[in-house]
């Protein structure tokens, strides 16, 4: 029988003021990507789904 043990740390950082604008410039970028890889995907389902309906529709 394995015992796993987690351990988990907080840290408190003090960035400067270069940092802080590098840092958010950096979270609003991956905050963007996240934002059209999300979009991007919800598009394709959407295609997907009507290209099925219509071809459901036609043959009724």
């Amino acid at each position: 029988m394995e015992l796993l043990i987690r351990k988990s740390f907080k840290y408190r950082i003090y960035p400067t003021g270069a940092q802080i604008s590098n840092l958010e410039n950096q979270f609003s970028m991956c905050r963007h990507l996240y934002n059209r890889n999300g979009l991007m995907h919800i598009k394709k389902t959407v295609r997907q789904f009507l290209t099925i309906s219509s071809r459901t529709a036609c043959r009724i």
